[in-house]
């Protein structure tokens, strides 16, 4: 990736950013391997949400301020469960009537199973979306969002005394507790959007 240095910080340009962001190198997405399942955590700073839902090539800093000004003081997570061997998410273990009990939790009652390690606090999920295929593709995927107690804005996290740390309490795949620890120097090191 080419980027321009500005006080010693790089600074890339809007898909550069959102690039950066999800490629698996630099520290800002998790991959747990447990057994037969394979669980991704992407853990997503304010500017590239607001990237990703403007979806414009020339954006302005006051539009990409207003959005960062409505996403509140919660801390992002996109979450991804699959199988290793890549077949439906959905279908596999669910016999009879268990797929209907499948949906319900993925659904509504996950949700109870995450927690945010964020410093001292424990940040409960306070929004929570499945996002659901119905078999397009082999994996399901959540948006979660924690809840900061204090209210106040922490800035991308960069604020952070340690790791964010994203514990999975699993009720639904036998691989027990999961944790995904985004490095407190990963999200320190992430570069500066830069627009034109």
């Amino acid at each position: 990736m080419i980027g321009l240095e500005s006080c010693g910080k790089k600074q890339l340009k809007p898909m550069q950013y959102i690039n950066y962001v999800e490629n698996d190198n630099n520290g800002l997405k998790v991959v747990r391997k447990m057994g037969d399942y394979v669980l991704t955590a992407q853990y997503e700073p304010y500017k590239y949400l607001a990237l990703k839902e403007l979806k414009k090539t020339n954006m302005t800093l006051p539009e990409i301020n207003e959005k960062v000004n409505q996403m509140g003081s919660l801390q992002y997570f996109t979450v991804k469960m699959s199988h290793r061997d890549g077949g439906d998410f959905m279908k596999r273990n669910a016999a009879h009537g268990q797929y209907n009990k499948k949906v319900q939790y993925l659904s509504f009652g996950i949700k109870n199973d995450f927690k945010l390690l964020y410093d001292m606090d424990t940040l409960e999920c306070v929004l929570h979306h499945f996002e659901r295929t119905y078999g397009v593709s082999p994996y399901v995927t959540f948006v979660l969002g924690f809840g900061n107690d204090s209210g106040s804005r922490k800035s991308d996290s960069r604020d952070l005394k340690g790791n964010l740390v994203l514990i999975y309490d699993d009720q639904l795949l036998g691989i027990g507790p999961i944790r995904f620890s985004v490095k407190k120097e990963a999200i320190e090191g992430m570069p500066e959007l830069m627009l034109n």
